[in-house]
């Protein structure tokens, strides 16, 4: 019996050295880093931040100055998956000011689905409930 294991045990060692799948080289692939705060590239009001958890869940939260008296704000968690995030939980809130600037916020929307896209630089956010991110290009900005 020792030997078939001092035989078996090298082969183990090998096989995990060489990369062959195992339960711990076998995790979803690595995203691209989304961190910080990015800019509609065409100077417009749309701003998304991104952070990331201690779990690697992906956070944003989306805000756009609509009008004088109205803001819409977007806020969803996801999973990376090289330069993508991928989101089934947004949610849409509405903010309405008055002129002594207080607010009151109208829900339009829950479990939205959508992605986040990092290519050469640069995001890009398709909203599949509203087509609220279309044509939208973010630029980095800053840290959050």
């Amino acid at each position: 019996m020792k030997k078939i294991i001092w035989k078996i045990i090298p082969i183990i060692l090998i096989l995990g050295a060489c990369g062959i799948p195992n339960a711990k080289n076998t995790a979803a692939k690595e995203s691209a880093d989304f961190s910080g705060e990015w800019s509609d590239e065409a100077g417009g009001s749309t701003v998304i931040d991104m952070w990331r958890d201690e779990e690697g869940l992906w956070h944003g939260e989306i805000s756009r100055g609509d009008d004088e008296y109205t803001a819409s704000f977007w806020s969803f968690s996801g999973t990376g998956n090289g330069n993508t995030i991928s989101y089934t939980d947004m949610q849409r809130v509405r903010g309405l000011y008055d002129e002594e600037g207080e607010v009151t916020e109208e829900s339009i929307y829950a479990n939205g689905k959508g992605k986040i896209t990092l290519t050469d630089g640069k995001l890009s956010w398709q909203d599949d409930e509203e087509g609220a991110g279309n044509g939208l290009v973010f630029v980095y900005s800053g840290e959050y």
